[in-house]
């Protein structure tokens, strides 16, 4: 019987990166599982740092629309291409910041 190959994932002990187990050993105490790299640092002298994200991006600039027909409300990015219909109840009665969205008589695919 075949056993699926199966990707364990750990999180290294030293720098806190997350890591497959095939890439990991034990260290000096024979407890914890760290990753080669840490491992390599520690056998030169060196002492691993802690892995730290930074986050540094912010939040999207939302615009949020409210229907006026079925009060669904709702956001999306700045980015976000709306066609002013409702994601609710499908009706062109949309407003932005209490304006109401027009909508643009389109005859086929292409007048987009």
């Amino acid at each position: 019987m075949m056993v699926p190959k199966q990707d364990v994932i750990v999180i290294c002990k030293k720098c806190d990166l997350t890591v497959p187990i095939n890439q990991t050993t034990y260290d000096n105490s024979g407890r914890d599982l760290i990753c080669f790299e840490c491992y390599n640092k520690i056998a030169k002298g060196q002492e691993p740092e802690k892995y730290n994200t930074v986050q540094s991006a912010d939040y999207p600039v939302r615009v949020h629309y409210k229907c006026t027909q079925c009060h669904f409300t709702f956001s999306r990015s700045e980015e976000f291409t709306f066609n002013g219909l409702c994601f609710n109840c499908g009706k062109s009665s949309v407003e932005v910041d209490g304006k109401k969205i027009e909508i643009k008589d389109r005859k086929n695919l292409l007048d987009y």
